[in-house]
């Protein structure tokens, strides 16, 4: 089944943090920022627009969505007729799939932030220090270009993510609606870094910045218009043009 009109998905990048050595609660510029993110989401919301919320299963995208719920509802008023969902968790948008001694891991920046991961006694620090992987991921400033740009990292690829989020935001076609529908999705950096790079821009574009969103409206068909920053693009299956 699909929907009569198009979905529109906005995907952000959560809000600052002061360290990625676990999972941390955004600064409160991050709130800040968040927060003036959602009044600047609140003018592209047509009247009965239907927004749902979800975000990925992080502490720092939730506080992130929930700014954006604050600033939005704040900028639109009392009388607006827009509705907003519940939020909820969204594990389709979670950060790459990494594994480590048989366990699933994220991509923190420091040695012993990834051994709490990891079940009592799995592997030592130095154990740990040395992971072929994670052993560059920790030496290069930009740590996520590591991952995007390694061919076979323990888990994940890039384009495997990419597909996993792009795949999941087509899917939202399916089903009726008789409103006008935008999905609010938050997520982090190497997703949507992976995503631009897949079907937008054709190279990676570095860090977006905190709060930074990328819009796609999908119509019935799964044709896909972009839009990041300055930069539109259309995706007709695993192809864009810009």
């Amino acid at each position: 089944m699909t929907s009569d009109g198009p979905v529109t998905v906005s995907f952000y990048r959560h809000g600052e943090v002061a360290s990625h050595r676990g999972d941390v609660p955004l600064t409160d510029r991050g709130m800040r920022d968040a927060e003036a993110a959602g009044e600047r989401l609140a003018e592209m919301l047509e009247p009965e627009t239907e927004v749902a919320l979800r975000h990925a299963p992080t502490r720092r995208t939730r506080q992130t969505l929930e700014a954006l719920h604050r600033g939005a509802r704040r900028a639109l008023g009392p009388r607006s007729s827009v509705r907003f969902g519940e939020l909820q968790v969204e594990p389709a948008i979670r950060n790459p799939d990494l594994y480590v001694a048989g366990t699933r891991v994220e991509m923190v920046s420091s040695v012993d932030a990834l051994v709490a991961q990891l079940p009592e006694g799995a592997l030592t620090p130095d154990d740990v220090a040395s992971n072929r992987f994670f052993s560059r991921f920790w030496s290069e400033p930009d740590r996520v270009r590591v991952w995007l740009d390694d061919e076979d990292p323990p888990g994940e690829r890039s384009s495997d993510v990419a597909r996993r989020l792009f795949t999941f935001a087509r899917s939202l076609t399916n089903g009726a609606a008789t409103t006008a529908r935008r999905y609010v999705l938050v997520t982090h950096s190497g997703p949507l870094r992976a995503m631009l790079r897949e079907f937008v821009l054709s190279e990676d574009p570095g860090e977006p910045e905190y709060a930074e969103a990328v819009h796609v409206t999908i119509a019935a068909d799964g044709t896909a218009s972009w839009r990041f920053g300055d930069v539109q693009a259309v995706t007709s299956g695993a192809r864009a043009t810009r």
